[in-house]
This record gives structure tokens, C-alpha cells and sequence, in this order.
């Protein structure tokens, strides 16, 4: 399995970092990786949210 992107501080960074790798993503499977593991972040950040409540 690939390598995820490493650890950052917060997940909102790691949205961040995400974003400008997509600008310069050269496949469309590279894409779908990136968009994949956005999508995981946000699940993680929307239950993250939830439990603050």
C-alpha cells in the first residue's frame, strides 16, 4: 500500500497539503489517491467535531 502523507499537526493542514498536491497531480490515479484521503480526513475531522459537543 502507498505511503500516506505524513503526519502534519492538524488535519486541516493535511487538507491543506492535499490541495496543493492535487494542483500538480499528473495522473488521474494520483488524483483519486489525493481525493480519496481528503475524503478520509474530512470523516475524521467531521467526527472529531462531533465529539467536542
Amino acid at each position: 500500500m502507498e505511503k500516506k502523507t505524513e503526519q502534519p499537526n492538524s488535519i486541516s493542514e493535511a487538507l491543506r497539503y492535499i490541495e496543493q498536491q492535487m494542483q500538480t497531480a499528473k495522473t488521474p490515479q494520483e488524483h483519486a489517491r489525493l481525493e480519496k484521503e481528503m475524503a478520509e480526513l474530512m470523516q475524521k475531522l467531521l467526527l472529531q467535531l462531533r465529539h467536542k459537543k
